[in-house]
């Protein structure tokens, strides 16, 4: 059986087992760890791989909308890295 994982039109990546197949993959990788799903493009999933690190109150004000934005601090409240 002959399985590639090839650039789509839009580039992100598509499972070919010969043809086109019904199957999606989603990959993330981060600091020489990586994580790859692959399901039926009709199920849902999720996944991210990153390194647990201290980021400024910039990050969080440009990239959650405000009723996202108190979530990380009460979720570091609640449990901090020691």
């Amino acid at each position: 059986m002959n399985i590639e994982i090839l650039a789509g039109s839009s580039d992100a990546p598509e499972v070919y087992v010969g043809h086109a197949s019904s199957a999606s993959i989603l990959s993330s990788h981060r600091d020489c760890v990586a994580a790859c799903a692959v399901a039926q493009s009709t199920i849902p999933r999720g996944n991210d791989v990153e390194l647990i690190e201290t980021r400024s109150e910039a990050l969080v004000g440009n990239y959650f909308p405000e009723k996202e934005k108190h979530l990380s601090q009460d979720e570091a409240e609640a449990n901090p890295i020691t």
